[in-house]
């Protein structure tokens, strides 16, 4: 299964309760602390971090770790035990996994190739072997290496 590269989010997000309770507690600025660790959060195994991450992710979001970042966190997002997770991003995220599950690509593919004619099917052809020869080969160990 693919892995997801964006989670679904409503284009009035912000006026959702959770978000407009943070944009009152912490104004937009705050807001926009959450949404990056959304981001942060859908990309990350299992869509969890660890309290223990915390110090990191204020240096990566360039925001200063202190009291008022750890309160954020816990006013923002759901803690469970040492780790953290956003219920916004589970659902988002799950709801894109279970479209791409729901795909059949190579039903959608077949079904296409039938309604090209032969000579665009041969066409096709010619490009993926094209394609093919062209790709250029990797370089070898002692090339990639940095001069010192």
């Amino acid at each position: 299964m693919s892995k997801p590269n964006y989670f679904q989010v409503s284009i009035t997000h912000y006026s959702q309760p959770q978000s407009v309770r943070i944009t009152q507690k912490y104004g937009w600025q705050g807001y926009g602390i959450y949404f990056v660790i959304m981001q942060l959060l859908a990309s990350a195994p299992n869509r969890r971090f660890k309290l223990t991450d915390l110090p990191q992710i204020a240096y990566l979001i360039r925001v200063t770790y202190n009291e008022k970042f750890i309160e954020m966190i816990n006013f923002m997002f759901t803690v469970v035990n040492d780790e953290f997770y956003s219920e916004d991003v589970e659902n988002g995220v799950l709801a894109f996994e279970k479209r791409i599950k729901n795909l059949n690509p190579s039903a959608a593919g077949k079904a296409s190739a039938a309604k090209l004619t032969p000579e665009q099917l041969s066409e096709r052809g010619k490009h993926a072997a094209s394609a093919k020869e062209n790709t250029p080969t990797p370089p070898k160990e002692k090339d990639r290496q940095i001069d010192e």
